[in-house]
């Protein structure tokens, strides 16, 4: 009797701890899953909206504006913080979205981003030298916004340490209170994001 009791513990702490492990799922930030609403003002094109289908129901939301994207999540995703968050550099973002989750028996409950912006500056002598930055969004309940950047270019490591710094700040980041960190080694990430 106590032998099946102390098992049935057991098996059942080990169902728990893997329930509330961290995984990854992946999705596309473009393609056929995604609506595009052009901006114009004067019959000029400034840029648009583009909603694509994100994971577990939540919708990603690109502001493209001066060849410049903000990316923000959810049903009211211009309201979130994460939605007025541009680089300075004209930039694009990658084409894959990295979300972080925790199983919670049937559901699967994301609370973070992963995601490649591609900054395109141009240096002193006007020469385009581009660079990639991986940018944690936190994800609600709570407000939507920036966690953390890592230069892609000066860490080897970059997409475990946005992974660990996801996991580790993301639902306890207080948005306005809290300042997003720069990560690992700077590299020349430290001039164009705010922190």
């Amino acid at each position: 009797m106590r032998v099946c009791l102390a098992i049935g513990l057991f098996c059942s702490a080990i169902g728990f701890a893997h329930a509330q492990t961290s995984q990854s799922a992946y999705t596309k930030t473009g393609g056929s899953d995604c609506k595009v609403r052009p901006v114009r003002q004067d019959g000029i094109d400034l840029g648009a909206t583009i909603i694509c289908k994100g994971f577990a129901g939540i919708a990603v939301t690109q502001f493209e504006d001066d060849s410049r994207v903000a990316v923000s999540y959810g049903r009211k995703p211009s309201d979130e913080p994460a939605a007025g968050v541009f680089f300075g550099p004209l930039n694009t973002i990658g084409d894959m979205l990295e979300w972080r989750y925790v199983q919670d028996g049937k559901a699967r409950k994301p609370y973070a981003t992963i995601l490649r912006w591609r900054l395109s500056p141009v240096d002193q002598n006007d020469q385009i030298k581009k660079l990639d930055i991986l940018v944690v969004t936190r994800l609600a309940p709570g407000p939507v916004c920036h966690v953390a950047y890592v230069d892609a270019e000066a860490n080897k490591d970059a997409n475990d340490l946005a992974r660990r710094e996801a996991d580790e700040k993301a639902k306890s980041f207080r948005c306005g209170t809290d300042k997003p960190a720069l990560i690992g080694n700077p590299g020349r990430a430290a001039a164009y994001v705010d922190r």
